[in-house]
């Protein structure tokens, strides 16, 4: 992981490039621990204020980066154990008993 933006709820971060028809984009990913959601339980909304300001300050220094996209961290699939993203289309998700 390259962990390129330094914040206590940035978990990680890197880069990846967005391709659409006529453009590239260079976009950074931030992993947070904080929940997105603010109809969810454990939103804070002075956290995730706190964080976007950080992103937004450190997207003005670093130019080359067009955008950023952040994902909440899931926790790991109980069955499997391997890391923090959940595959729905794993087949042990998928059929019963695999």
């Amino acid at each position: 992981m390259q962990n390129l933006f330094s914040h206590q709820h940035a978990k990680s971060t890197w880069l990846t490039m967005r391709v659409r028809a006529g453009e590239i984009k260079t976009v950074l990913v931030v992993e947070t621990d904080l929940t997105l959601d603010e109809n969810d339980k454990g939103y804070h909304r002075a956290a995730l204020t706190e964080m976007l300001e950080a992103l937004a300050e450190f997207l003005a220094r670093n130019k080359h980066i067009d955008s950023a996209d952040i994902e909440m961290i899931r926790p790991a699939s109980p069955s499997h154990g391997r890391g923090p993203r959940f595959d729905p289309l794993c087949v042990h998700h998928i059929l019963k008993g695999f």
